[in-house]
């Protein structure tokens, strides 16, 4: 953030609860925005980060400036570290140069700028999304509504005649089944469900991004919102967890990793966490050295110099615990991506189960 010192960026209002009703009270109130329409060409930005469009000035959210980015098809900044002079002519070149149109979408309450989206995206409220989603799960087992997006766990979901059943991976491991879902006004996603696991013993969460399990509504300008959100909600209930088959996955994890999949694993976990020491310390519970061990014996196995697939001390669903045990320590974009590789390590047992 250093290289950006002189951006004035708003906080993203959040809230957690599990109460349908305190949920609906706050999507109704704190989490209500305005849409305008309008083209790239009459945007411009200054030198502390405020967008402005006709007239007006306000002040961005940090997300709402990397979606900015997006939209003109610049990198990441913040990854990229890009000067800052160089990056504002960028954005005003591509911004009197386009021919496009975008939707900014600012709070009601404060005319902060939460995000600049696709202006062909078609908000489904969050009040709506929840009145209907009531009507399949009464009881919410964690939730978050922010400026970015919304995201519900919900349990044992009552769909129609679904069996949803606990699984017992050891004796008194449990681990409750049922769908994780996200909906954002705003435009940061579309509405999506996925299968979600909880592991009851220490309540880690894990999220299944499998073609099987997972769900996308697409807010497409010229559908009708409610009708996708209807047809949405059938699919949902259509979408049954086959928790047999997640069961024998999640014991065939119960072994000892060889080198290809502690590889496999570890760069995927650290492409998210960026943190050598955290991510061998924290998840595999190794140190340096024998990483670097670990790591040599992939390549020299896939150069063919290593005949036999070495195994490590590492046991699989360990590491699957100890991953989504850390990721409640991270920010909601980050968390999510960590549970959904522990999805993914999950699902990598498929051919196995």
């Amino acid at each position: 953030m250093e290289t950006y010192s002189n951006l004035d960026f708003a906080s993203v209002n959040t809230m957690k609860s599990t109460s349908y009703n305190e949920l609906m009270d706050s999507a109704q109130t704190e989490f209500q925005y305005n849409s305008h329409t309008i083209d790239f060409s009459q945007l411009d930005i200054t030198d502390q980060g405020y967008l402005q469009w006709l007239g007006k000035e306000e002040q961005m959210t940090q997300q709402a400036f990397k979606a900015l980015c997006r939209r003109l098809h610049i990198p990441d900044p913040f990854a990229k570290s890009i000067n800052w002079d160089l990056l504002k002519h960028n954005i005003t070149e591509l911004t009197r140069g386009s021919d496009k149109q975008c939707q900014i979408f600012t709070r009601k309450s404060d005319g902060v700028v939460v995000n600049v989206a696709n202006d062909m995206f078609v908000p489904l409220a969050n009040e709506l999304f929840l009145s209907e989603l009531q009507k399949l799960s009464p009881t919410i087992k964690r939730a978050m509504i922010s400026d970015n997006m919304m995201e519900i766990d919900i349990t044992q979901p009552r769909f129609g005649d679904l069996d949803y059943r606990d699984l017992e991976i050891e004796k008194g491991d449990i681990i409750e089944s049922g769908f994780n879902l996200n909906n954002s006004p705003t435009g940061h996603l579309l509405t999506n469900a996925k299968q979600f696991l909880l592991r009851l013993v220490c309540t880690n969460g894990m999220t299944m991004p499998s073609r099987e399990g997972f769900l996308k509504l697409r807010n497409k300008f010229g559908r009708n919102i409610d009708n996708a959100l209807d047809n949405f909600l059938e699919k949902l209930t259509e979408m049954s967890m086959n928790t047999t088959l997640i069961e024998n996955q999640l014991k065939s994890l119960n072994r000892p990793l060889n080198v290809l999949e502690y590889a496999k694993y570890y760069k995927g976990i650290q492409g998210i966490i960026k943190d050598e020491d955290y991510t061998d310390t924290s998840i595999f519970k190794v140190d340096k050295d024998q990483r670097l061990i670990y790591l040599a014996q992939d390549r020299a196995y896939k150069k063919g110099v290593l005949s036999k697939l070495e195994k490590t001390n590492l046991n699989g669903y360990s590491v699957l615990n100890n991953l989504t045990d850390r990721a409640k320590s991270f920010e909601q974009d980050q968390r999510q991506k960590l549970e959904a590789y522990a999805g993914t390590m999950i699902s990598s047992e498929e051919a196995k189960a």
